[in-house]
């Protein structure tokens, strides 16, 4: 891991953050438009860091190119938490498409988050604009699941949990 990637201070307390990834951040893996993608896996590759990946993650990495497939497999099993999304978590996935925060098209989107939740992770992390960096949409998912009395999730992009020191 490059030294001069830092965790950014909301995260530089927690020894080792449990982050929840979706598949837009492991797709992003050696694309120089977005270099936090490469900070966050390789840190779990030196230990640093949790990745908690979902089994509806490894369905949708399952479909991706070969070398996006390959990205995953070089980080140590001990840095990597996959959990399966129970029927606790699809109930919380169906109540966010009732609740019409999401369509049900999306449903999968919508285990994240529910997923995300239920794992109690530090973090979700995604470059996904539409579904999950949307602060209206951010604040739907949480009141729904408040009111299912669960702790708030935090959605964020991959750059607001690592940066280089030097920018």
């Amino acid at each position: 891991m490059d030294p001069r990637v830092r965790f950014t201070p909301r995260f530089a307390a927690i020894k080792r953050p449990r982050l929840y990834l979706d598949n837009s951040v492991i797709s992003a893996y050696d694309d120089p438009r977005f270099p936090a993608s490469n900070w966050v896996i390789d840190a779990a590759k030196v230990g640093r860091l949790v990745l908690v990946i979902s089994d509806v993650t490894m369905v949708e990495h399952r479909r991706a190119p070969k070398d996006i497939q390959d990205v995953l497999r070089k980080v140590p099993s001990a840095s990597i938490e996959i959990i399966r999304i129970s029927e606790e978590a699809y109930l919380l996935a169906e109540a966010f498409v009732e609740a019409r925060i999401i369509t049900y098209k999306w449903l999968f989107d919508a285990s994240h988050v529910a997923a995300a939740t239920i794992a109690r992770v530090d973090a979700l992390l995604s470059w996904n604009k539409d579904h999950f960096l949307n602060e209206n949409r951010l604040v739907k998912f949480n009141g729904i699941i408040r009111l299912r009395g669960h702790r708030e999730v935090v959605i964020i992009r991959p750059s607001e949990v690592l940066t280089d020191a030097q920018e």
